[in-house]
């Protein structure tokens, strides 16, 4: 599981580091710049053209010596110290000394004037500021930032982009470098995981730097980015004597006049999920159209009249219901709803409209059995539990929404966040662009009732049914475009996902 620390957790970390195992902190800041000439290489094979942009702390101290390195194998890079009357950090100032004694050439910026122009094909590395940021950016260095900010050339951030406070960035009023990727040292900062801040992050990869084991297992945070083997951890092995009643029988309430194919989408997403059985109603009192297309399309899926949920022995043997994909918000569906909730007492998961009517039903949410999952987009969250200017409050909201409540909510998105009922976080960025598709969140909603069917917690069904989503989402690919990619194609890559949990 990989932690997301702020700029003071990761220097605990680093102090633990320097102290256990031993090392000294000059020597660690050269593992982090070998570290990140590692990482550039990968990213562009063959490119020697740079042009590098280094503050006064530490950030510039691993771009000094990320500079030292490309000039002793004969790249061709430049490098500028930015210092607006700041002391240089000790490793900082080590460093520029090493190119002092190298004879390498450096150029200590007082002007913009005095940068020597070079062309779109020179990659600029800007390591001015990073997690350490406490302040926005002013004064000369903000009109460096703007001078790479007004440069057609690629930009790589290391550890974050300049300007870019490491959590809750919504009172910056300063500039911050757009970078095209951020080359974040060891683990991710929490405001990489924020739409707002796409424009600046890019593409932000983590570049281990071997920082202590057990210093960071003792970091404390409440929020994590999940990756491929925090899940294959999480699979379950079946046995050879299973049968379909070993894996559950999940309930699927979706669609309604003209929107049947949310309630397809849903059930055969569950299916293909890991549920044994899957049941399907509509809350509209005559769903014979839906009968006929379900049975046409999806034979797996039994159908149920929408009466027979209030028989005792019916109600009794679903493992999971999903409601919301495609049900209407009409007074009719409103009442139904509430006394669907009022009467089954398993495990929910909610969705679409079913979240939009608790958004007008308030008191509804009193009712929700414990451990119920939750999957509003952001529009859906809002309308919930207020408007929030930013992504870091929209997310604080989250956090006291699943405690107070007892549920699991799956914030989606991007970087979809999954707050558990104690308000810890995992983020998961498995999915792309293309899944911003009609359909795709009845998907997810099918998927994660199908793997909590089957024997997963609450906490494991949104943590895998949102991995794998946005892996199926990857893997259709490679036969889709990003403007091509409809949700059936999910569907079709489900299986592809699970796979690759067990390669």
């Amino acid at each position: 599981m990989c932690k997301i620390l702020t700029s003071k957790e990761i220097r605990e970390v680093d102090a633990y580091t320097i102290i256990n195992e031993p090392i000294a902190s000059i020597d660690l800041m050269e593992r982090a710049a070998l570290s990140l000439l590692k990482e550039i290489r990968c990213l562009f094979p063959g490119h020697k053209q740079f042009v590098i942009f280094a503050g006064p702390g530490n950030n510039g101290g691993d771009a000094v010596a990320l500079y030292r390195l490309m000039s002793v194998e004969d790249f061709n890079a430049q490098l500028y110290v930015v210092n607006e009357g700041r002391k240089y950090s000790t490793d900082c100032s080590t460093n520029l000394q090493k190119l002092d004694t190298l004879n390498i050439p450096y150029i200590h910026l007082g002007s913009i004037q005095d940068i020597i122009p070079f062309d779109s094909e020179f990659i600029v590395i800007d390591g001015i500021f990073g997690s350490g940021l406490s302040r926005f950016v002013q004064g000369f260095y903000l009109e460096v930032v703007n001078y790479i900010n007004n440069l057609d050339n690629t930009v790589v951030s290391i550890d974050m982009p300049t300007g870019l406070v490491d959590a809750n960035n919504s009172e910056n009023r300063g500039a911050i470098v757009m970078a095209n990727y951020t080359l974040t040292l060891q683990v991710p900062k929490l405001s990489l995981m924020f739409s707002e801040n796409e424009l600046f992050v890019g593409e932000f990869r983590i570049v281990d730097i071997n920082l202590h084991l057990e210093g960071l297992q003792k970091a404390k945070t409440n929020y994590y980015l999940l990756q491929n083997q925090d899940l294959k951890l999480l699979l379950k092995k079946r046995s050879d004597f299973s049968y379909k009643g070993t894996f559950g029988h999940a309930l699927i309430i979706a669609g309604s006049q003209g929107k049947y194919g949310a309630a397809l989408l849903s059930s055969k997403a569950c299916l293909r999920s890991g549920a044994g059985l899957v049941s399907l109603l509509s809350v509209e009192a005559n769903n014979r159209q839906m009968d006929s297309i379900i049975h046409n399309s999806f034979p797996e899926a039994m159908i149920l009249p929408f009466e027979s949920l209030f028989v005792d022995e019916v109600a009794m043997k679903f493992s999971i219901i999903a409601i919301g994909p495609g049900i209407g918000l009409s007074k009719d569906v409103e009442t139904r709803f509430e006394g669907i909730l009022k009467t089954l007492k398993c495990p929910f998961v909610l969705d679409a409209d079913a979240i939009t009517i608790l958004s007008r039903r308030s008191d509804l949410l009193e009712i929700i059995p414990e451990n119920s999952i939750i999957t509003p987009h952001v529009g859906e969250f809002d309308r919930l539990v207020g408007p929030s200017s930013n992504s870091f409050e929209r997310l604080q909201k989250a956090i006291l929404f699943s405690i107070k409540h007892k549920v699991i909510t799956v914030l989606k998105g991007a970087n979809t966040a999954i707050v558990d009922t104690n308000g810890v976080v995992w983020f998961s960025n498995s999915g792309n662009p293309g899944m911003a598709t009609a359909g795709s969140g009845d998907v997810l909603t099918g998927m994660i009732a199908g793997i909590r069917s089957s024997g997963y917690s609450a906490l494991q069904s949104a943590q895998m049914g949102v991995w794998l989503h946005g892996m199926a989402g990857m893997q259709a690919l490679g036969k889709q475009s990003f403007e091509s990619l409809i949700a059936s194609d999910i569907i079709e890559n489900i299986g592809g996902a699970f796979k690759s949990l067990t390669q």
